[in-house]
């Protein structure tokens, strides 16, 4: 024991203080996705009002349903096929406990803090360094691009505010540096933002996912550095095997690593390396396959209307869409597309990018350096693969989800970087750690800020997703009418019955809908027609075989349902504030 304590040195001891604080700043995050107020409002963050409600969709679905079925909860009669295993977890732990905040948030907090200490690890590993392992983790959860110093620039700045000022102001607007859809040339769109808050906050499933990924990556390197292991090879095969129902894109991740280190396997004609490859694949096809039939069988499988939304094209946020690339053909193809791709590029990811590629290189011509860092290459490798790929398959409708894609490029850019920068310290010291200072300071000082309205945000301007009168409604829904019923409802994205109730929408939110490639329009349509005349348009009840109608604050409002009406034409079951429930019963 104490030999063991004379190596643990004073970096190790910041390192491990380093890493738990990020986890302990990532748990907090965390538990200001989804609370419940003193007065017993659910409450979401602002970056989670439209995610965290879908995810309860499932949620409710699989713990209140009797006989669990795999119905899509938004939109009635159509096959369950998002990666819905993190919200599965979710929906038994409601199940048993009756708790929605400890049930949405404790798998999520228990997942992101296992992965976290896992990629330390492997990040130590490779660096041979705690502390440089830590620093790797900072810079993946928070490396970013030039999205806050534009937020700087124009709002602390220009106008004059002072620090604490500026602070408040992001608060007060709910500031995120990730996107401005509005940018135009040469101020570029920013899409990308930070891992943490991009995607390991409100995205349940790329939580379960990044989990899942981490947890490979760990066991694989475990293999590799004690290749007899047959327990290590065969359970890397499995956390391959249970990831297509975790999440998507982590699964593509995973196989591209394997296929990667297959190549330079039989590059390097390490033929048995590549046989225990396959017997990694063996093992997790096995258990995958079934997964992958279950999601991509059936007319909506793998198509966005009547067309395939994994589809080939040429640089990611090219096409025209929200947030895409400004380009300007008028000026040619250098300055009006060529160098826009750049400059999106460059505001995009800062330093990060250009310092991989810089790696890259180094990699590839440095004896040194390979020999002071040997998995060095394949990780290069790696990761210039994953963010080619990005820029050349869309797997997603809308493309700027495929940012999943990068930040597992950034996942293997972080280590790399720090690499570097210990290798330039081996030169100089001084040198390598004022660059590695000022790297730090630069690629993770937009992430940071994107934090400060996410961390001290008051629970009273953090939205409302349902207040008691919808949560008083879904428990009468839960209670009062059978499993196996129909409700009309409209498509809001805040809708009791498939949120809170456990029961499917006949057509829930049309943003969830058009990118799980499902034709929603005419089902959407009919249902308006009703709710604006529903006497006349009495048969849609029969269409869709609903005996029951809710009037929700869209309908009033929007839809332009007029509740006298229904009251005169249907029987009133239960009513709460805007929400009231009717029967044809």
């Amino acid at each position: 024991m104490g030999k063991y304590l004379r190596r643990f040195s004073t970096a190790d001891l910041f390192a491990f203080i380093l890493v738990s604080g990020l986890i302990l700043l990532h748990l907090l995050l965390l538990s200001k996705t989804f609370l419940i107020d003193s007065e017993g409002n659910m409450r979401a963050a602002v970056a989670g009002f439209g995610d965290i409600p879908f995810h309860m969709t499932q949620v409710s679905k699989f713990a209140f349903e009797k006989n669990i079925d795999f119905n899509e909860p938004i939109y009635d009669g159509e096959r369950l096929r998002y990666a819905f295993l993190v919200n599965l977890i979710s929906g038994n732990v409601l199940r048993f406990t009756g708790n929605w905040v400890f049930s949405m948030q404790a798998p999520a907090m228990l997942l992101m803090a296992s992965a976290t200490w896992l990629m330390f690890l492997s990040y130590r590993n490779f660096l041979k360094s705690a502390l440089g392992a830590a620093l790797a983790v900072a810079i993946f959860l928070f490396g970013s691009g030039f999205g806050g110093y534009f937020l700087v620039q124009n709002q602390l700045i220009a106008a004059n505010r002072t620090p604490v000022a500026f602070s408040q102001y992001l608060v007060d607007k709910s500031v995120s540096t990730i996107s401005r859809w509005d940018a135009k040339f040469p101020e570029q769109n920013i899409d990308w933002g930070a891992p943490l808050s991009l995607v390991l906050l409100h995205q349940r499933a790329f939580i379960l996912g990044f989990f899942c990924f981490s947890l490979f990556w760990y066991l694989f390197n475990k293999w590799r550095s004690m290749p007899k292991n047959k327990m290590f090879l065969v359970a890397t095969g499995v956390v391959v095997g249970i990831t297509p129902l975790a999440h998507y894109h982590s699964f593509v991740v995973m196989l591209v690593v394997l296929l990667s280190f297959g190549i330079w396997g039989l590059i390097r004609r390490n033929y048995d390396f590549v046989k225990k490859l396959v017997v990694i694949c063996a093992v997790a096809g096995i258990i995958a396959l079934p997964q992958i039939i279950y999601l991509v069988q059936g007319k909506h499988g793998l198509t966005l209307g009547n067309q395939p939304f994994i589809k080939v094209r040429l640089g990611w946020m090219v096409e025209p869409t929200i947030g895409s690339i400004q380009f300007n053909p008028a000026k040619g193809l250098f300055a009006g597309q060529i160098l826009p791709y750049i400059n999106f590029l460059w505001i995009n990811f800062g330093l990060i990018l250009p310092v991989f590629l810089l790696v890259t290189i180094t990699t590839a011509i440095s004896d040194k350096f390979r020999k002071i860092f040997p998995n060095a290459a394949i990780l290069a490798a790696i990761g210039l693969v994953l963010f080619l790929l990005n820029q050349l398959v869309r797997f997603q409708p809308w493309d700027y989800d495929n940012n999943k894609i990068l930040v597992y490029f950034q996942f293997f850019a972080a280590p790399l970087v720090v690499a570097l920068f210990i290798w330039i310290c081996r030169i100089s010291k001084v040198i390598g750690y004022c660059a590695l200072a000022v790297f730090i300071f630069v690629v993770t000082f937009t992430g940071v800020l994107d934090e400060i309205p996410r961390l001290l945000v008051p629970t009273e301007q953090m939205p409302v997703i349902f207040g008691n009168d919808a949560i008083a409604m879904g428990e009468f829904i839960k209670n009062n009418v059978a499993q196996n019923e129909k409700i009309v409802t409209t498509s809001t994205h805040l809708n009791p019955v498939s949120s809170l109730a456990g029961m499917p929408a006949l057509v829930g939110y049309p943003g969830w809908l058009w990118t799980r490639g499902i034709s929603y329009g005419d089902r959407e349509r009919n249902l308006q027609a009703f709710y604006q005349n529903p006497e006349q348009f009495r048969n849609i009840l029969k269409l869709y075989n609903a005996k029951y109608i809710l009037i929700d604050p869209t309908a009033i409002y929007d839809w332009k349902a007029n509740t006298a009406e229904f009251d005169a034409t249907y029987k009133l079951l239960f009513r709460k504030g805007q929400y009231s429930l009717y029967t044809t019963i």
